[in-house]
């Protein structure tokens, strides 16, 4: 396994399991229930606020 960094040790491992699909997470033997569900939800929401949304003319030209 690879060696994660401090800050990153929390989130990380949440964020590979969220991203994967239910069976490969009960073949990998990772953990799943409401509580880090919810974990997630609030990880992304916060991301979400955080970052700047692009102009509004950005937006309309794809990028």
């Amino acid at each position: 396994m690879l060696d994660t960094p401090g800050v990153a040790r929390g989130p990380v491992p949440l964020i590979t399991a969220a991203l994967l699909p239910e069976r490969l997470r009960r073949d990998f033997g990772l953990a799943w229930d409401g509580d880090r569900q919810r974990r997630y939800r609030e990880l992304t929401a916060g991301v979400r606020a955080l970052r700047p949304a692009p102009p509004v003319d950005a937006r309309a030209e794809g990028g």
